[in-house]
């Protein structure tokens, strides 16, 4: 990889049937970028994790996901347009998931509004000894 991002993105339909392939996709290109194999395991279990918080399979629509690819590490933002018309408050993330979310990547937010609900999470590969 250059030292300049390079964004993969994608679109899929918001059901828990398509959760396998934006995580095997996260988890393909985190390798690709030269992640180790628990980094890997770590950024599939995250977005894995915010995936389902995007998935209300009874609603429909899409999710986009962004994939930003940096020489150092990976971003991965979704975002699912608001036809869930989620509030503040049922748009919380469980401790459960906080835990997670807090071992497993760098950096991650969540947010909902009138017009989306969204995740970035950020990954950085640890330096070789």
């Amino acid at each position: 990889m250059t030292s300049d991002s390079t964004t993969v993105r994608m679109e899929m339909p918001a059901s828990t049937a398509f959760v396998r392939l934006a995580r095997l996709s996260a988890a393909g290109l985190a390798a690709d970028l030269g992640f180790s194999v628990e980094e890997v395991d770590d950024l599939r279990v995250a977005v894995d994790e915010l995936f389902f918080y995007l998935v209300d399979d009874a609603a429909g629509g899409a999710i986009h996901i962004d994939f930003a690819l940096l020489e150092d590490g990976i971003t991965v933002e979704g975002r699912r347009p608001s036809s869930m018309k989620r509030t503040a408050e049922s748009a919380e993330i469980d401790d459960l998931v906080r835990e997670i979310l807090a071992v497993t990547v760098d950096q991650w937010e969540v947010r909902a509004d009138s017009e989306a609900t969204s995740f970035r999470l950020e990954k950085r590969r640890r330096p070789l000894p």
